[in-house]
């Protein structure tokens, strides 16, 4: 629906229920999501009205995706700012750990891209710290990356050790 002045949308919307609100966000978000095939742009958008409609699972799929289109154009703050959306909606619906470790890699990588090293390191850890023992190479390659993120904060002892540490899990 298309309306000319924001009041009577608000009023319209207001009136709603729930339920068919969520119905409303499903056809907009299925809609706008046939014809973003060629619009990356609308990718939040339709995010957006997935996670309106209660798909949240749909919502986060689609906020990955504006991300990745956004890194694309060297968006990397819009990027940022899908990613942690999608991070926010796993707190609300059940999703793999892999899923959410992907999530986490993702920001993680565009923080240190932008130069925001002390959170990319955090975010790092997190995933760490979510990685299985049984998982060496996956280890190995995040203490590589935290290392990665420590010579920039003036950290290169802790990053050499680091280093040392993800080639002697590799052993």
């Amino acid at each position: 629906l298309g309306f000319q002045h924001a009041l009577a949308r608000d009023a319209v919307y207001q009136d709603l229920s729930e339920w068919r609100r969520q119905l409303l966000h499903r056809r907009s978000a299925k809609e706008l999501a046939e014809l973003m095939e060629s619009e990356n742009g609308l990718l939040a958008m339709v995010a957006d009205h997935y996670a309106a409609a209660g798909d949240l699972i749909q919502g986060i799929e689609y906020y990955r995706r504006a991300a990745t289109a956004a890194k694309s154009l060297y968006a990397h703050g819009e990027a940022i700012s899908y990613l942690r959306k999608a991070i926010d909606l796993t707190s609300r619906v059940e999703v793999e750990t892999a899923v959410l470790a992907q999530l986490y890699e993702e920001l993680a990588d565009t923080l240190a891209i932008t130069g925001e090293f002390p959170v990319a390191e955090e975010t790092y850890r997190v995933i760490l710290a979510m990685t299985s023992e049984s998982e060496a190479l996956k280890s190995a390659e995040l203490e590589r990356k935290i290392g990665a993120t420590l010579p920039p904060q003036q950290r290169e002892d802790e990053a050499e050790t680091l280093f040392r540490a993800a080639l002697a899990r590799l052993e």
